[in-house]
């Protein structure tokens, strides 16, 4: 599992909220796996979606 966070993706956001989103979004794309299925990464939703971050093709749970 890759534990280090590029925070260079974040260089055009002065919000610290807005910094901590992108930043651990393109974290958990990259670096979980799903475990109730083989996908190996996290997929992201479309911009806006109510309460979810995450998602992985292959099972039915999503991140939050």
């Amino acid at each position: 599992m890759k534990l280090m966070m590029d925070s260079s993706i974040a260089a055009n956001y002065k919000s610290r909220p807005q910094i901590a989103r992108v930043i651990s979004e393109q974290w958990c794309a990259g670096a979980l796996y799903c475990a109730a299925c083989t996908e190996d990464n996290f997929r992201r939703t479309s911009a806006n979606t109510q309460a979810v971050d995450s998602f992985a093709p292959g099972a039915t749970a999503t991140i939050r």
